[in-house]
């Protein structure tokens, strides 16, 4: 099994903690942008526009990036410095696996955390 060890700084500093909370908003704001344009629009959107093209995928790049290293902070964060019990720790591991779940983990337990620096 691969362990990755991580310095401590890159989840537990204050610029780290503002980091991924302000990650956290981002990552929300993409899935909730995700959800509306699939309900208003569709799959099938095509768009003329050179400028809303360029926008959107830019939203898209910045959500996924965002998403995906919350995603991978979080789980860091919850193999390695939760200390809930077992079962706070299972339901938070069903948790993460939704798009959402690492945006509400970091508000719920990350930010509060006792661990910081």
């Amino acid at each position: 099994m691969l362990k990755l060890r991580l310095p401590q700084s890159w989840l537990l500093s204050p610029t780290a903690r503002g980091l991924y909370s302000a990650f956290a908003v981002l990552s929300l704001a993409f899935w909730i942008f995700v959800w509306i344009m699939k309900g208003v629009v569709g799959p099938h959107f095509v768009t003329e526009s050179t400028l809303i093209a360029v926008a959107l995928r830019t939203i898209v790049i910045v959500g996924a990036v965002t998403t995906i290293t919350l995603w991978a902070a979080m789980w860091y964060f919850w193999r390695h410095f939760d200390h809930s019990g077992s079962w706070k720790k299972g339901a938070w591991s069903l948790i993460l696996l939704l798009p959402i779940g690492p945006a509400i983990y970091c508000f719920v337990v990350y930010r509060r955390s006792a661990v910081f620096l």
